[in-house]
């Protein structure tokens, strides 16, 4: 089978039916061969064979995972630890939770560009062919008529005739920027270097930040979970939220306080990947042994507040990119229009 980045969505799906069926007495080979019958596409049972397989020969769970080479790093990691803690039924239950929680992000993401993307595409076609194709026609007919269009209708149409001399260019650049697309769609690797060049470059910034904060905080609150030893929990969450300068900065920073002895709530508030409020929370939720579980909703509080985030810009994009293209729309159809009721009046 081809190795391929898996989707976080497969992901999470497959921690929680094996969390499902371990939880029911199954052992991890009877779990894997169980749902490699259920199946539905060839790279899935050839995915869950070449597990079974591993599991067969006397691998562990995490080893097998890692053989196939489509597992993230940060999954195999944590279901090692809970093997090596006797956790690994509740590690892929919040490893399912971590990875759902990832793709709703994703999602979210996505039709935050998709959907205004869509809607400026549309309003560039039409009013390329509002000035390239029908302000020509109308102009001819004036022409015919005697009548002179207005300069801003002239400017149009100029514009237009320029656009349509240098439009073997103009078609090269968009073939190219939708082969790239293409290539981002159908190779995962290429994507995934792309993505982490931008995150690289503005994963700091506003919205990129706050998803970074996120990631971070859920992979932390699954590591501390988990058992693992605080330093080692912020390492794994950074590997998995990082990628930005700034961001690595934070993180380091954090390291950096928790070896000098402070904790990690501390750290990671001191360092401004948690508000003072959440630190507060944190805090007491120590002293009465509720730390997990406060380190959850914040987790959760987080997401809602980015989801909402998220909401927010569409809502005010898609209008503004509307009403900004039915002004466009508008200017050039009454610059046709103007000229044609004078034309009208005249002979009436």
């Amino acid at each position: 089978m081809k190795k391929k980045a898996l989707e976080n969505s497969y992901i999470a799906m497959f921690c929680r039916e094996m969390y499902m069926l371990i939880e029911a007495g199954a052992a991890p080979a009877e779990s894997v061969m169980m749902l490699g019958e259920y199946e539905a596409s060839e790279d899935g049972k050839a995915l869950m064979a070449s597990i079974l397989t591993a599991l067969d020969a006397g691998s562990m769970m995490s080893e097998s995972l890692h053989q196939t080479g489509c597992f993230p790093a940060y999954m195999v990691n944590m279901i090692a630890l809970g093997e090596k803690t006797g956790h690994m039924t509740s590690t892929f239950k919040a490893l399912a939770d971590f990875y759902d929680r990832q793709d709703r992000i994703e999602v979210s993401v996505k039709n935050a560009v998709f959907y205004p993307l869509i809607v400026l595409i549309m309003m560039v076609s039409i009013m390329l062919i509002l000035i390239i194709r029908v302000l020509p026609m109308f102009n001819e007919t004036f022409n015919r008529m005697g009548v002179q269009m207005n300069a801003l209708a002239a400017g149009f149409m100029r514009f237009g005739s320029w656009l349509n001399g240098i439009s073997l260019v103009l078609i090269i650049v968009l073939g190219t920027i939708v082969g790239f697309a293409l290539i981002l769609w159908i190779m995962p690797s290429i994507r995934n270097a792309f993505v982490g060049a931008i995150r690289k470059s503005f994963g700091h910034r506003g919205l990129m930040g706050d998803i970074s904060t996120v990631r971070f905080m859920s992979a932390l609150a699954l590591t501390t979970a988990s058992g693992l030893d605080t330093e080692d929990a912020v390492l794994m969450a950074a590997a998995v939220s990082g990628g930005s300068k700034n961001v690595d900065t934070k993180h380091k920073e954090c390291q950096k306080l928790l070896n000098e002895g402070n904790t990690l709530f501390e750290s990671i508030y001191r360092t401004g990947l948690i508000s003072s409020r959440d630190n507060k929370m944190l805090m007491l939720g120590a002293r009465g042994g509720m730390a997990d579980a406060v380190m959850e909703q914040i987790v959760e509080r987080k997401e809602r507040r980015l989801q909402d985030k998220i909401d927010k810009i569409i809502s005010r994009l898609e209008p503004t990119l509307v009403i900004i293209s039915s002004i466009l729309i508008g200017i050039v159809l009454l610059s046709v229009m103007l000229p044609l009721m004078s034309i009208m009046t005249s002979i009436g």
